[in-house]
């Protein structure tokens, strides 16, 4: 039976309550993303979508409307908050449109968190997909809890946001993980079933409260004992699955990065002599403006016979060659990394090498936990020589139009303008590369950040406009600005040359992929330049180093320049944009006064209108539940009829019929069987999971059928006056 016929609401106090549990169940995140002044933005979102439900309970009795305008709550304030059109401009109505902008962010938002490493810092899409599983978690809990009173089965859906950390062994604040025990205690408390006695505690509801109290206990008792560390959640055995290999974004497009598993070994080599400067595994030609594409084929496979390299390399012999042997760790990959210079290999399986991508796969064999070995020449490229090549265009056309292609949807007269104006005092297709890639690295143009956000078809336009971006945006950008020169260009993707180890390895991690732009020179091959600032690739390629500073040993091992280039030395856009700190990373201090502030007017207005409803409820009529039916036969029937409020609903007819029977007086079977229905009706309205079916009309008439037969079997009138020969007449009827 639901609460209207109850005529009982559900406790719209316990609403927040849940929403503080699931807020607090983010700390179950604590080491997989960066913290910063987003976590406002959930508690607004929050917020908003608590302040709905609590106020429909206030208003109804129902159990499914509150989670109904909650769900529509949450969608109507998740679309401004995170829907983009395709040039992204804001969507703020819940159109068709807008709703597939919504779950396009939340698409978005999972191949972020699937590709991202970790800690990832927080942007608008994965933002969105966290938000989607905060709201999904708190109306199911919420409607479990409150709708139902089943506080002790919504403490396992609760128990979901700290999942990550429990199978990861991640550690957590213990302060907030007993908090959200503290809320879903108190949640038991508040959604406790109100009856006008004890009532009895169901069977279902204790077994399940004793078991989530059990976990949680075994959860926190090894930390506050210092088992595991303090401050760290106990590991629980994962499927391997979970344990994923890294593995290089094949899908690339410019609003994700590279690689997850930033701390695992992708590969550990040594070499006799320089360490290589990057390890390329791919080369991607296609970009559709937002988006990399790897090609279907690599159809000009051949054997590993000799060097490999895209243009001939005379007196491969008489070079300085330098020997790397490669152990891979942790990679999954059909295609083998190495470096960006001619080279020769010595690699078990069945591997093949392509001119035109300059790479070695194979169709059947994979790199895990494969060695293998190559002799490269490191020094293959240097600044005099490319400078000497002066154009470098005689073989364009053999390489192939698709190298100089600009996408439809890109602003190509603008990358043209913009290209123009960089290389205007280049000679040679060396210091017109060199220009780009020191216009992007110039950390007074542009900013490294993965928190970046590009949308809409011209993605590269989008990150001249904003000024920020990671590895792939800057690699981007250059290739592009390079083919509005007709100069071929391509994308490369690999890794950077890791760290040294103290047994004279070097160890590569996930946390080292990298894109790269890779441009054509007629005579020498495909020559990598490093559009991508400082702190996060190091030195510029040995050859492509125009500064020449003196560089330092930054965090982590990076190198990264002394000294900024000279502001002056920017060009301006042609489109007349500057750097935009907008769409910046939501990293940082967490606005704790904002915070404080929402919750507040949270506070207020739910204490407002609970007010305001409580007042307006005083001047109606009370509310009719069966238990007021029940006190109201008690209180129509003789005074020593009348049961005391210890008694349970069965032991109160005993005490009814007994106390007329003292007096001479029975009810009618007819009424003895109203007074046991209805006896049994508020029994099940106390204590049964679900009530009582009884209409309160029904239960209404009984109450007058009851005290009106007492009263006449005591020879009672309706003033409680005796009437002559009422209870012999009584008696007789009832014997």
């Amino acid at each position: 039976m639901n609460d209207l016929i109850r005529g009982t609401r559900a406790p719209w106090y316990a609403t927040p309550v849940v929403a503080i549990a699931v807020l607090l169940g983010f700390n179950g995140l604590t080491t997989m993303i960066v913290w910063g002044p987003w976590l406002a933005t959930t508690i607004l979102l929050m917020a908003v979508v608590t302040v709905a439900i609590s106020v429909t309970r206030m208003l109804s009795r129902s159990r499914l409307l509150p989670t109904l305008v909650g769900a529509v709550a949450a969608v109507l304030t998740s679309i401004p908050a995170f829907a983009r059109g395709p040039e992204g401009q804001v969507r703020y109505f819940p159109t068709p449109s807008g709703l597939r902008d919504l779950a396009s962010a939340a698409r978005e938002g999972i191949h972020v968190a699937a590709s991202t490493v970790a800690p990832a810092e927080i942007n608008r899409p994965l933002l969105a997909l966290i938000m989607c599983g905060a709201f999904a978690i708190f109306l199911v809990a919420e409607h479990m809890a409150v709708s139902w009173r089943a506080a002790a089965m919504s403490g396992l859906i609760l128990l979901i946001p700290w999942m990550p950390a429990i199978t990861l062994q991640h550690r957590v604040s213990v302060s907030l993980l007993l908090g959200a025990i503290a809320c879903w205690v108190v949640l038991l408390a508040l959604t406790k079933r109100p009856t006008g006695a004890a009532a009895r505690p169901s069977t279902a509801g204790a077994i399940t409260a004793a078991a989530a109290t059990i976990v949680l206990v075994a959860l926190v008792t090894p930390t506050a004992l210092g088992g595991n560390g303090w401050g760290m959640i106990p590991r629980f055995a994962t499927p391997d699955g979970l344990d994923g290999s890294t593995r290089l974004n094949l899908a690339l497009d410019l609003r994700n990065s590279l690689t997850a598993n930033s701390s695992s070994p992708v590969m550990v080599y040594v070499s006799t002599g320089d360490k290589p400067e990057a390890f390329r595994v791919y080369t991607v030609t296609a970009f559709d403006g937002s988006q990399w594409s790897l090609d279907d084929s690599e159809g000009d496979q051949q054997p590993i016979t000799s060097v490999l390299w895209s243009n001939p390399v005379p007196d491969w012999e008489s070079q300085q060659l330098d020997r790397i042997d490669v152990s891979i760790q942790d990679f999954i990959s059909d295609h083998l990394p190495l470096p960006t210079v001619p080279r020769t290999i010595d690699v078990p399986g069945q591997w093949t090498y392509s001119p035109s991508h300059d790479v070695v796969s194979s169709s059947t064999d994979k790199t895990t936990w494969l060695d293998y070995s190559f002799n490269a020449d490191l020094q293959y490229f240097t600044a005099d020589k490319l400078r000497a090549l002066g154009s470098a265009a005689s073989d364009d056309s053999l390489v192939g139009a698709n190298f100089v292609n600009i996408p439809a949807a890109a602003d190509s007269a603008r990358f043209v303008a913009l290209a123009t104006e960089i290389t205007a005092d280049a000679t040679t297709r060396y210091d017109q590369a060199l220009a780009l890639q020191e216009y992007f690295r110039n950390t007074a143009n542009f900013t490294y950040t993965t928190a970046v956000d590009p949308s809409g078809s011209d993605s590269v336009s989008v990150f001249l406009d904003k000024r920020e971006g990671y590895c792939v945006q800057f690699a981007s950008g250059m290739i592009m600005l390079a083919r509005s020169l007709d100069i071929p260009a391509r994308l490369a993707i690999g890794f950077l040359p890791g760290t040294p180890s103290n047994d004279g390895a070097s160890v590569i991690r996930g946390g080292d992929a990298h894109a790269w732009p890779e441009l054509y020179f007629a005579g020498a091959g495909w020559v990598r330049f490093e559009p991508t600032p400082a702190v996060q690739t190091g030195a510029r390629p040995s050859y492509a180093d125009p500064v020449g500073d003196p560089v330092e040993i930054g965090p982590g091992g990076i190198t990264v320049p002394s000294a900024a280039p000279p502001e002056e030395s920017r060009p301006t856009d042609p489109v007349g944009n500057t750097p935009s700190t907008a769409d910046s990373a939501a990293t940082g201090t967490v606005p704790w006064p904002l915070v404080i502030t929402l919750i507040v007017l949270v506070a207020i207005v739910l204490g407002g209108v609970s007010w305001w409803l409580r007042r307006r409820r005083a001047e109606e009529s009370p509310v009719v539940t069966p238990e007021t039916m029940w006190s109201r036969v008690r209180e129509g029937l003789p005074v020593d009829a009348k049961w005391a409020l210890s008694l349970t609903p069965s032991e109160a007819i005993d005490f009814v019929t007994s106390a007329l029977a003292a007096e001479g007086a029975f009810l009618p079977q007819e009424v003895l069987d109203q007074l046991t229905g209805m006896s049994d009706a508020v029994a099940d309205y106390r204590y049964a999971p679900r009530g009582t079916d009884v209409e309160l009309g029904q239960m209404s008439g009984w109450a007058d059928s009851i005290i009106a037969s007492a009263i006449q079997a005591r020879g009672l009138d309706s003033r409680g006056r005796p009437v002559r020969g009422a209870a012999q007449a009584g008696s007789q009827r009832g014997a």
